[in-house]
């Protein structure tokens, strides 16, 4: 009996550590990033702003931060995870509590940008009309969008932003970074929003098959004969360029849209910030580039696989009063594709030929902290 008396304590001290240790923020700290003597060249040396580079480094160790999360549990690559494209390979992420968000992590690379600075961009062009944010469109200003993660009481969980100056100035490596960002120490929160949206910016998936296809003019033998086929197929058969727009350097259409997935959303989607019944289920439409890695899809994560959202094309689109009108026939009822097997399998090659293996291991994008 004693024995049975001296376990059930024991258990019962053990679950109760357990519970507070739960209870209590993390304060376990991060080493220090490890960054390159010589900044890394994230944008084009005739860029005018000669400190560019300097402030993409400060917003890669800013996106990487977990201290800019209450506990000092997560970050912004927690969610965005470089070898996924910069998605989450979860169906909804983690925020600092362990709890789960209401929506897939999008990836975060080839966002419209107003440096000017990629193929089909001209110098200085505002491409505001073109930035559309979150599922449901939300934001359209890049360095509003992040703060947005930091204050969500699910993601990162800091009420006040402005707390995290004093604990970002008590580390020793922001001093220097953000001296040669922005000639001087001081820390503001536009200068840590606009830092992080340099870097963002900065992931330009341009280093696929596709794109060297393109960049030679369609030379025979950069795609395969599958690949071709889909590529054919996403172009004009079944239209999916109709939103998504594969090229280097341009970019989908912005406004959200309703691709089917439901009779009637159980997620709101753009009518949750318009308030207009006629946008339910309107999301906005993802890049496709490395599409392959961003595992699972749509808004809610609900494919696994590219199959399964051929499938939903081809035979799966629901309809509803905000349905797309390139995903209806003429009599105005959804279409029914029927995509034949050789034809999914077709696209799919396509699609992962849209794969750009460098940003996904370039050390530019890749965690400064990740020693430690």
């Amino acid at each position: 009996m004693k024995n049975a008396t001296l376990i059930s304590a024991l258990f019962l001290a053990i679950a109760w550590q357990s519970c507070k240790k739960e209870e209590v923020p993390s304060t376990t700290a991060t080493g220090s990033p490890v960054l390159p003597a010589t900044p890394y060249a994230y944008y084009d040396a005739s860029h005018s702003d000669s400190q560019i580079n300097h402030k993409a480094t400060l917003g890669r160790v800013l996106f990487y931060e977990k201290r800019l999360s209450l506990n000092n549990s997560v970050s912004c690559g927690s969610c965005h995870k470089q070898s996924a494209g910069f998605a989450d390979n979860a169906r909804f992420s983690r925020g600092l509590n362990n709890e789960l968000t209401d929506r897939n992590s999008m990836p975060v690379m080839n966002l419209p940008t107003v440096l000017g600075v990629f193929p089909g961009i001209g110098p200085g062009v505002d491409l505001f009309m073109t930035r559309v944010f979150f599922w449901d469109g939300r934001e359209r200003d890049l360095r509003s969008l992040v703060s947005r993660p930091i204050a969500n009481h699910i993601e990162m969980g800091v009420d006040d932003p402005s707390s995290l100056i004093p604990r970002l100035q008590a580390l020793p490596y922001y001093p220097e970074l953000v001296k040669k960002a922005f000639g001087d120490e001081q820390i503001t929160l536009n200068r840590l929003a606009d830092a992080v949206a340099v870097f963002m910016e900065s992931i330009q998936s341009k280093n696929t098959k596709f794109d060297e296809y393109i960049a030679q003019q369609s030379k025979p033998g950069i795609l395969n004969a599958q690949e071709e086929a889909g590529y054919q197929l996403f172009l004009s058969k079944y239209n999916c360029s109709g939103c998504h727009n594969p090229f280097p350097g341009e970019y989908n259409s912005p406004e959200p849209k309703n691709i089917g997935l439901d009779a009637y959303s159980p997620d709101p989607g753009m009518a949750s910030i318009t308030g207009n019944a006629a946008d339910r289920g309107k999301f906005k439409v993802p890049i496709l580039r490395n599409i392959a890695q961003t595992a699972p899809y749509m808004h809610d994560g609900r494919f696994k696989t590219l199959e399964e959202v051929i499938d939903h094309y081809s035979n799966g689109i629901q309809d509803s009063e905000s349905l797309h009108p390139l995903l209806k026939n003429a009599q105005g009822s959804p279409l029914k594709m029927t995509i034949p097997d050789h034809e999914k399998r077709a696209l799919i090659a396509f699609l992962h030929a849209l794969t750009d293996y460098q940003v996904l291991s370039d050390p530019k994008f890749s965690d400064p902290f990740q020693s430690f």
